[in-house]
């Protein structure tokens, strides 16, 4: 009866105790003890597996166990994921949220802004074209001058302005309109103020422009969008307010009193604005 190689599958003369093909141990199929020695092959890998994992278990844990700087780095790493999740909570817990913003910069036409600067330019325009007449046409000159009612100083000083700056009187308003949308209902509220404002410009600076406040009889607040806005005059005489369509953040503390409670922070306004003009 022939027999089979259970290595390679070639076929083996039942007298033959090696394969010819690939030297393998080839056992009589009729010897009980070929199924046992394959069992015990099987099991003793299986064991050997076992053992091994076991092994790399236990190693891998004592590694880990005798290296007290990796231990010290993880505790570090979670403990920093615990602050920061906490922090999170901490900075994210407004009663309202900025749901809209913007800022609008222009010049304010009052006898002591708009109109001084127009009536200021008027006359160095005058006191420029009196010193091109000197320098070219002197007899012309005089005549305009006379004609004037100004002397030849007086003139002077618009010149110097005029190598200045035209804007000498500038005064301004930024007008800020924000929305806000209570996340919950507040109750017996008696105003809202913005306090601590501050606005950044594009070169880095900042400036503070302190407090503003809404008065308001005992109400509530609910989840609908209440629109505010705030006026800032800007500039005084001397100053130029150019500089403010130049803003680009904006940021302030949301404030409300009720009747229970004062000085209550229930958001933050810290927002990017481009300034319409």
């Amino acid at each position: 009866m022939s027999k089979f190689c259970s290595n390679c599958g070639e076929k083996v003369d039942d007298n033959s105790k090696i394969c010819p093909n690939c030297g393998n141990i080839v056992k009589d199929k009729n010897n009980p003890n070929t199924k046992q020695s394959k069992e015990s092959n099987t099991n003793n890998n299986t064991n050997n597996n076992t053992n091994n994992n076991t092994n790399n278990n236990t190693n891998f844990i004592n590694s880990f166990l005798s290296n007290p700087k990796l231990i010290i780095l993880i505790i570090i790493i979670v403990a920093l994921i615990g602050i920061f999740s906490f922090a999170g909570n901490i900075f994210n817990n407004d009663l309202v949220d900025v749901t809209s913003i913007e800022m609008s910069v222009s010049y304010t036409d009052t006898p002591f802004g708009g109109a001084v600067e127009s009536a200021n330019a008027q006359k160095i325009e005058e006191a420029e074209n009196l010193q091109y007449l000197k320098e070219n046409n002197p007899q012309q000159y005089k005549l305009e001058l006379e004609q004037s009612g100004m002397t030849e100083d007086e003139w002077t000083k618009y010149l110097n302005k005029s190598s200045t700056n035209h804007k000498d009187y500038q005064i301004g308003t930024a007008v800020t309109k924000f929305s806000l949308m209570p996340k919950e209902t507040i109750t017996r509220v008696t105003g809202l103020r913005l306090t601590n404002v501050e606005v950044s410009f594009d070169n880095g600076g900042t400036e503070n422009w302190g407090n503003f406040t809404f008065n308001a009889d005992e109400t509530y607040l609910q989840d609908t969008n209440y629109k505010f806005s705030i006026t800032k005059t800007l500039g005084e005489k001397g100053e130029n307010i150019e500089k403010y369509y130049k803003i680009s953040h904006i940021k302030a503390d949301i404030v409300i009193n009720t009747t229970d409670e004062k000085n209550l922070v229930i958001g933050h306004i810290n927002e990017d604005v481009a300034p319409i003009h």
